[in-house]
């Protein structure tokens, strides 16, 4: 049986997402969504590990640079660092722009990609009464 994922695994991929850049709160919001929105059947259990820390790094990333646009927290890959004036920069990412697709992250991307490559994209029939 596949076990839940931690925001421990979700930082061994996403490394920005570590140093409580997203808040306790929204980290247990986000993994019990990630933890029960996919179909156990349809994954074998490395790939539903990795498509729930994709989707959760990608919900965390998107509501983080949400958070940017409104006047919280900065998200994104950090693109550059400088340490004597201290200054940083981050990705863009497609919240800024109003996005809302999986492709607006690199994680979302790969949630993609498994879904699509697994038997979670094969359409299904429920037979409801007759």
């Amino acid at each position: 049986m596949a076990t839940d994922i931690t925001w421990s695994d979700v930082e061994e991929v996403a490394t920005e997402l570590a140093d409580d850049v997203v808040t306790p709160g929204a980290q247990a919001l986000i993994l019990g969504y990630v933890n029960k929105a996919l179909s156990v059947k349809k994954f074998t259990d490395e790939a539903l590990k990795l498509a729930r820390v994709n989707l959760a790094a990608h919900i965390a990333t998107m509501s983080a640079a949400e958070s940017d646009v409104t006047g919280g927290a900065t998200a994104g890959a950090v693109v550059s660092e400088s340490v004597g004036g201290i200054a940083r920069t981050y990705a863009a990412i497609g919240a800024a722009a109003g996005g809302t697709s999986l492709d607006d992250t690199s994680y979302g991307s790969v949630f993609a990609f498994l879904v699509r490559t697994s038997r979670a994209r094969l359409p299904f029939v429920i037979k409801g009464p007759c």
